[in-house]
């Protein structure tokens, strides 16, 4: 029995230090990409009225990938995996405690899916009341910006201007969108923000695994 349940747990701190790497990885490699980028502009032949030209605009095509683009992708990639790691965890979780208490209806027969219907799941069964988990209203956050993710690329839908609005005022400096910006009206997140969820995504999972491990048989 503590096999299964230390295999969840492995399994979940893998992939969370996985998505650490991750960041790290991206942030050098963006770094990387700025650096050599730069070494080819360097390049560019300033002694003509074209090649100052070129070089201006690949100047500028080149701070508006390094500084906005590319940091964007690499933040959206790990929030959309954050909140997988998260849903994935819930519902293992969710598993057990149906195995454990010995219970008639799966979390499959909840109406509805993903981090709620397997939190409710948890909620219900008596094994943990995920509502009263200081995290739980970031983890719902964390939802609401992998749906602005995947289901607008980003750019929120005019529906979606509410949730916004909430996201800016629970995260502050590390989440942006201006809606008259130039920047086709998309979120920003930061990678501190990411570095900050990854953290709090892994208590929460701790405190819920450990719900469940109470629940077992004494």
């Amino acid at each position: 029995m503590p096999v299964r349940f230390d295999l969840i747990e492995i399994k979940t701190d893998d992939r969370l230090s996985g998505v650490k790497a991750l960041l790290s990885v991206l942030e050098d490699a963006i770094s990387e990409y700025e650096r050599r980028k730069q070494a080819e502009l360097r390049k560019i032949d300033r002694s003509t009225r074209s090649g100052l030209a070129e070089y201006s605009v690949s100047r500028e095509i080149l701070e508006y990938e390094a500084e906005y683009r590319l940091p964007r992708f690499a933040a959206y990639t790990v929030v959309t995996l954050l909140h997988t790691i998260l849903e994935v965890h819930l519902r293992e979780c969710a598993n057990e405690a149906m195995r454990l208490k010995r219970l008639r209806f799966s979390p499959d027969d909840l109406k509805g899916s993903g981090i709620e219907a397997f939190g409710t799941y948890l909620t219900n069964s008596g094994v943990y009341d995920v509502e009263s988990d200081s995290a739980w209203a970031r983890m719902k956050h964390l939802r609401d910006l992998r749906n602005l993710i995947v289901h607008g690329a980003g750019t929120p839908s005019e529906q979606k201007k509410k949730a916004v609005n909430r996201l800016k005022q629970e995260f502050k400096k590390g989440f942006g969108y201006s809606g008259d910006s130039w920047q086709w009206n998309e979120i920003w997140i930061s990678p501190e923000l990411c570095r900050q969820l990854t953290d709090e995504v892994g208590e929460f999972a701790e405190r819920c695994l450990s719900a469940v491990r109470a629940a077992g048989p004494r």
